[in-house]
């Protein structure tokens, strides 16, 4: 009998070990549980800031295209400018050109009238002469 209570003791003292244990592993299971959904959150949490890094490189990258298209435009733009300024003064030293043209006809113009009416005088001169030789 007294085995028997000694053995219901032990027994008795392992069931409790038995409880505490599985205790211990329902606590270890319920804190690799909290910890796999916390490590499951951040995996999201870092999968959405890679999805909002990618979108924002792709946007940087699409906003350095434009960029470069602008430049590409400025700097055609300019060379318009610049052949547009060329043309201009080209067309200006040809205005001056042509005034001076022009101004030295002008004088040639003057010139003859000058010339013509020193000629009109002496005709008118020499007329005048002619009819009173035979008046």
């Amino acid at each position: 009998m007294a085995q028997s209570t000694a053995l219901s003791a032990r027994v008795k003292e392992k069931v409790a070990q038995s409880t505490a244990l599985s205790a211990q592993v329902r606590e270890k299971v319920a804190q690799s549980t909290a910890l796999a959904a916390r490590v499951k959150e951040k995996v999201a949490q870092s999968t959405a800031l890679s999805a909002q890094v990618r979108e924002k490189v792709a946007q940087s990258t699409a906003l350095s295209a434009q960029v470069r298209k602008k430049v590409a435009q400025s700097k055609a733009l300019t060379a318009q400018v610049r052949e547009k300024v060329a043309r201009s003064k080209a067309l200006s030293a040809q205005v001056r050109e042509k005034i001076a043209q022009s101004t030295a006809l002008s004088a040639q113009v003057r010139e003859k009238v000058a010339r013509s009416k020193a000629l009109s005088a002496q005709v008118r001169e020499k007329t005048g002469l002619l009819s009173r030789k035979w008046t």
